[in-house]
């Protein structure tokens, strides 16, 4: 990377994440001087400024992607009260767009891929004889190599009802793969934030060598997924897992050895192509997809491969 657009990722880094808290303002403070000298990679830096959780450095296809990858608590309810059929999942889902909701616009539209067996805005199945269970809400955590910190942090609440969730300000629809039911297949996820979040970028061409692999995300000595909902905000740390293995959580994404993603872990079989060609469809039809800039994400992966 060259010495001047260092250290314009230094400057736009600092003013888009400032919400995030002084802690991650004071380290991104630090990273811009350092990288602007051209004295450390990024991931260096990172790894070297923090304790616990998340390390930069082990891979770049592993810290790029990282930062994109969140984690989902989904909650469903009966609309009519039935015993037992009150129900919360987990799972993980990841950023694949986040830009200005209209030219030179203050809000940012972002979105994030999951499994439809984990968000279904048509409700699930309490059992037989039994009403649909609802999309009642949505929590979204971001994992701690972004947020450099072991506690769960909340990107976005989301109260869903009738296929749409809201914030409060702004209620936008979620859009199925395949409708028909939508747990057949990926489902999107949209919201607003103020400011702009780092998202991946989708694969042209399926990979075979070398092998793609899974972002999962894990608690502190533990690897395993959480077994409950309310051990979430502990899992929080990215690994890279075999992308076969049975344990993995619906949402996770596949990636290449870039760190693009090739392909989501369903419940339902799905090729990778006709998820990344879904994504595409929905979030960056060809006229518009010229508009659609983020400087945060093509910093942070101008950095990682710095």
């Amino acid at each position: 990377m060259r010495r001047g657009e260092n250290k314009q990722m230094s400057r736009y880094c600092l003013k888009s994440t400032s919400p995030r808290g002084n802690g991650f303002y004071v380290l991104l403070l630090v990273v811009g001087v350092l990288i602007a000298q051209g004295l450390m990679w990024p991931a260096v830096t990172f790894a070297s400024a923090r304790d616990g959780g998340y390390q930069f450095g082990n891979g770049q296809a592993l810290d790029r992607a990282s930062v994109s990858v969140v984690r989902l608590v989904v909650r469903y309810t009966s609309v009519t009260p039935v015993a037992g059929c009150t129900r919360s999942m987990t799972g993980l889902g990841v950023l694949v767009g986040s830009w200005a909701a209209t030219p030179s616009s203050p809000v940012f539209s972002d979105w994030i891929l999951t499994d439809g067996s984990l968000v279904d805005p048509n409700g699930i199945s309490c059992g037989a004889g039994k009403p649909l269970e609802q999309l009642n809400s949505i929590q979204i955590y971001l994992n701690n190599a972004y947020t450099l910190n072991p506690v769960g942090q909340t990107l976005k609440s989301l109260q869903c009802r009738s296929g749409s969730c809201t914030d409060g300000a702004t209620t936008l629809p979620i859009t199925c793969q395949d409708s028909s039911p939508c747990a057949k297949g990926v489902v999107l996820v949209s919201f607003h934030t103020p400011v702009l979040e780092p998202f991946i970028d989708m694969a042209q061409a399926d990979q075979a060598t070398p092998g793609p692999q899974g972002v999962e995300l894990i608690g502190s000595g533990a690897a395993s997924p959480p077994r409950s909902v309310e051990q979430a905000a502990q899992f929080l740390t990215p690994t890279q897992v075999a992308p076969d293995d049975p344990t993995n959580e619906p949402g996770m994404p596949i990636v290449n050895s870039t760190g693009q993603l090739l392909d989501l872990n369903t419940k339902q079989l799905d090729t990778g192509q006709s998820i990344r060609t879904f994504v595409n469809a929905i979030i960056a039809p060809a006229p518009l997809q010229p508009l659609n800039t983020n400087r945060l994400h093509d910093n942070w992966n101008q950095g990682i491969t710095a």
